[in-house]
């Protein structure tokens, strides 16, 4: 089981925290795009839009289940945490939303320097 890093914060106001937690999304969010690419959410881009969000709408699902299941169980998770089960619902929201507005696909920033070589110096000597 993977441990999740606790903040050393304490927030003071709500909107504090919202920072704090929204951080915690965008950092998974990104980390996770580093290791899937846009790939794995538009593999059935092809078949229409609808299809894409059919299968966010399933992952959605998917998270929602497990949530619900350990909620009314009362079980301990043993692979993910509740919290990394609702990090992952934010993030398949923002993903939901990144593909509406066509912006899925955009590159990581650190890849920008592969698709974008910074031009050569010219020799004026």
């Amino acid at each position: 089981m993977r441990k999740r890093k606790k903040t050393n914060s304490n927030p003071r106001t709500f909107q504090e925290g919202a920072k704090i937690v929204s951080k915690e999304c965008l950092d998974l969010l990104i980390k996770k795009h580093y290791d899937y690419g846009p790939e794995n959410i538009l593999a059935f881009e092809d078949y229409g839009q609808d299809k894409v969000f059919f299968a966010l709408l399933t992952r959605i699902t998917d998270k929602l289940a497990r949530l619900t299941r350990l909620s009314m169980t009362g079980k301990k998770p043993k692979n993910e945490t509740i919290e990394d089960t609702l990090r992952d619902l934010s993030n398949y929201a923002q993903i939901w939303l990144l593909v509406r507005k066509g912006w899925f696909r955009l590159p990581l920033k650190e890849d920008l320097g592969f698709l974008f070589p910074k031009p050569k110096q010219a020799n004026l000597h």
